[in-house]
């Protein structure tokens, strides 16, 4: 059964949604709060994840660049369309964020975008080899 967010536009699938049993399991309400927050359709939500596909690497210069606060990164790999495998690292939110272990940046590369930034990493960083 289709579950629609009172005042929410409704989006169009890209996949079937999944809900762990322990939700499945709850009342009503959880279940809509954690559809709200798994599929970025709360229009309180200040922090969405943000995904993206990354296929060119181009050199740029900032006038002030900073080193920002630590946070947690996981990764993993999957295989695509056409049998093509995608390697994924996920950004968590900073412990001081609203939602510090929700990913909010995820980006996926496919083997010629690895290749293309492992060759990035070795020119900057001479040490690794």
């Amino acid at each position: 059964m289709p579950v629609r967010a009172a005042g929410l536009q409704q989006a169009q699938p890209r996949g079937r949604l999944v809900i762990p049993a322990g939700v499945v399991d709850a009342d009503p309400i959880r279940v809509y709060l954690w559809i709200l927050l798994e599929t970025n359709l709360s229009p309180l939500k200040r922090e969405c994840r943000t995904t993206a596909l990354v296929t060119t690497f181009e050199p740029i210069t900032k006038d002030r660049p900073k080193v920002h606060k630590p946070t947690r990164c996981t990764y993993f790999t999957f295989i695509g369309p056409r049998d093509k495998r995608y390697f994924v690292l996920e950004a968590y939110g900073s412990e001081d964020r609203e939602f510090p272990d929700k990913v909010s940046q995820s980006v996926q590369l496919d083997e010629d975008a690895a290749a293309r930034l492992i060759a990035i990493l070795r020119q900057e960083f001479p040490n690794l080899g």
